[in-house]
């Protein structure tokens, strides 16, 4: 398979944790995390999917269009589609969720998700490079080693600044984690 460019699997990436959006949205999704692009440069990647056959355009209500993976041409493997399911639930209540655990809870969590991210995006590395013809393979590279999987740690982050008390506690649970 051709090596897609930047703004290729920033879209791809973006329509396989949504799974579908339209235009505006896809869009600001795309330039929210890194380097923006602009829309005549965005509508032309988006253009360059839909032809290859990655990407499908299905119209929804009057003039818009929803755009999502074509899962036929990319791979829809069990596998592929429970890692998605288990990311893309709401960020609304994963984060009310998450902020409901105790801090040492969240440390845990979030060290816990960081490791196996890490090991999830090796081993994509690995099977790309062993089928680099594949694109569900070079999609699940993409996919894992994407910075929008950061979300939680940058969660934590902020409520440290904004809140004294939960960043004590955090640094605290933090250190002790370090010295072990």
């Amino acid at each position: 398979m051709k090596e897609l460019d930047e703004y290729c699997s920033k879209i791809l990436v973006v329509l396989l944790l949504k799974k579908e959006a339209h235009f505006n949205e896809l869009f600001r999704l795309v330039n929210k995390k890194g380097k923006k692009i602009s829309r005549p440069t965005f509508n032309t990647h988006l253009k360059h999917l839909i032809e290859a056959g990655y990407v499908t355009r299905t119209p929804d209500k009057g003039q818009l269009v929803l755009y999502s993976l074509n899962l036929e041409k990319i791979g829809n493997s069990k596998e592929t589609a429970d890692r998605v399911k288990r990311i893309t639930r709401t960020e609304y209540e994963t984060k009310k969720e998450f902020f409901a655990l105790s801090e040492e809870k969240q440390v845990n969590i979030v060290l816990h998700f960081f490791t196996q991210r890490k090991l999830y995006e090796i081993k994509a590395g690995i099977e790309h490079l062993l089928d680099p013809d594949s694109f569900e393979k070079w999609l699940g590279w993409k996919f894992w080693s994407h910075p929008i999987l950061e979300r939680v740690s940058l969660w934590m982050i902020k409520k440290c600044v904004e809140d004294e008390d939960y960043r004590k506690r955090t640094l605290k649970i933090i250190d002790d984690v370090l010295e072990t």
